[in-house]
């Protein structure tokens, strides 16, 4: 609650009519509604809440001035203007400039990436009207970082405009080469509604492959080397409403998503490429306890007039996408080198109950089945690559819970279906925390 100045709160007290009586004489007035404008920092509920009853009381126009006067004695607004519109009182602020921010430090382990290290740094307003966040992660084989930059609200056609600058670092030792790629984009959004939004960017992208292994299958080595171009992207977003906050039925209705992402890059080169990628989920409650969840992911990546995808640029299947199955455990491989592929793909379908007890926080138990691959080359080193599509599949059981305020998701699977060269993760753990 914002903190009001003692002679205004005592001015307060002391000219606000608390006698029905007095409601009748000339120049009250008592208000069905109060209705704020201008607030984007300060909480509406605190502006109503510091400085008096604004609803359902008889002020006159000695208590809107006791009001405003109260109200900017707080030292977070530069104007306030009470105006009576009928039976509404128009409570008009205009905020001092807040600056915002967070500096936050966490730690995080998952199958995938081991244990990771995250710092994050957000800010609103740091320059007018935007909102600024830096985000670093470091593991022993994946690091990354990323600046962004974005408008809080629309401009030039219903636009709102964002600069991304990032990049990774990868290097596992289940493949055959490193990787680095840095990528900066200006790229605008359009909101057709609260629940379907669309994107459109031009950027700039630095890829290397580098450091191929000694022994490693000859289509890493010649496919090592770096390019840099210019990119376009485009995408959409769709997803399902939330449910409002604290509705429990609400809360039990179906909800869907849908990102769909397009790529060209490495424009005014040789090595031109295009690539898609789409990602779905589904969520049907059944009753207040039991929930099935479905999703999709997959991705394709091809040369434009002759260029040949390279390791980076292709999809690898495995680990949280494909449980049972470690991550870049499976697909196209040649003399013991994980290649990837131009094709990619992972689904699920999960049963989950939410279970009675207070164990722990959200304690959720599930039963999933998993399917998904990744294949096909456009250099296949004369067929000596075995690049086909085949299927895997895998069963498996699952938890997930809190722990102070920790998610922690675990699950145990086991391959159902699966081909020579595979390598399975019978377990995975994942958990993160912010400090």
């Amino acid at each position: 609650m914002l903190r009001s100045a003692p002679v205004a709160a005592a001015l307060l007290a002391a000219l606000t009519p608390v006698a029905p009586a007095l409601a009748q004489e000339s120049g009250f007035r008592s208000y069905a509604t109060a209705e704020i404008r201008g607030a984007e920092f300060i909480p509406e509920a605190d502006i109503r809440q510091t400085c008096g009853e604004l609803e359902g009381v008889a002020l006159d126009a000695v208590d809107l001035a006791a009001i405003e006067d109260c109200l900017m004695y707080t030292g977070v607004f530069e104007e306030v203007t009470l105006t009576p519109q009928g039976d509404v009182l128009l409570v008009e602020v205009r905020e001092v400039p807040l600056r915002p921010g967070r500096i936050d430090a966490g730690l995080a382990w998952s199958n995938d990436y081991g244990l990771s290290g995250t710092l994050n740094y957000e800010q609103l307003n740091l320059i007018p009207g935007t909102w600024l966040a830096v985000r670093n992660t470091w593991s022993e084989d994946y690091k990354a970082y990323q600046f962004s930059l974005y408008a809080q609200k629309p401009s030039l056609a219903g636009l709102k405009f964002a600069l991304d600058i990032g990049g990774t670092r990868e290097r596992y030792g289940d493949l055959d080469f490193s990787a680095r790629s840095d990528i900066a984009e200006l790229w605008a959004l359009w909101e057709a509604d609260p629940a379907l939004s669309f994107e459109g960017g031009i950027g700039y992208r630095d890829q290397r492959l580098y450091d191929v292994q000694p022994g490693a299958s000859p289509l890493l080595r010649q496919e090592a080397g770096a390019v840099k171009a210019p990119f376009l992207r485009f995408a959409f977003d769709y997803a399902t409403p939330a449910a409002p906050e604290g509705a429990e039925e609400g809360a039990r209705r179906p909800r869907a998503s849908l990102r769909v992402e397009s790529y060209l890059w490495n424009l005014g080169t040789g090595r031109r490429l295009s690539e898609l990628r789409i990602e779905t989920a589904y969520l049907q409650p059944l009753g207040s306890d039991y929930r099935v969840t479905a999703a999709l992911r997959g991705g394709l990546v091809r040369g434009l007039g002759g260029a040949l995808p390279n390791a980076q640029d292709r999809g690898f299947a495995g680990g949280e996408t494909l449980r049972g199955f470690a991550p870049r455990g499976l697909g196209p491989i040649h003399q013991g080198s994980r290649l990837g592929g131009e094709r990619w793909l992972s689904a699920t379908l999960e049963m989950q109950r939410r279970l009675p007890v207070d164990l722990a926080k959200g304690l959720t138990a599930g039963v999933f089945l998993d399917a998904g691959t990744a294949w096909r080359l456009s250099d296949s080193l004369g067929g000596v690559i075995d690049d086909t599509a085949r299927l895997r599949t895998s069963l498996g059981l699952s938890l997930s819970f809190d722990v102070s305020n920790v998610p922690v998701s675990l699950y145990i699977a086991t391959p159902l279906k699966r081909v020579t060269g595979d390598r399975r993760q019978v377990f995975g753990l994942s958990a993160a925390a912010r400090f």
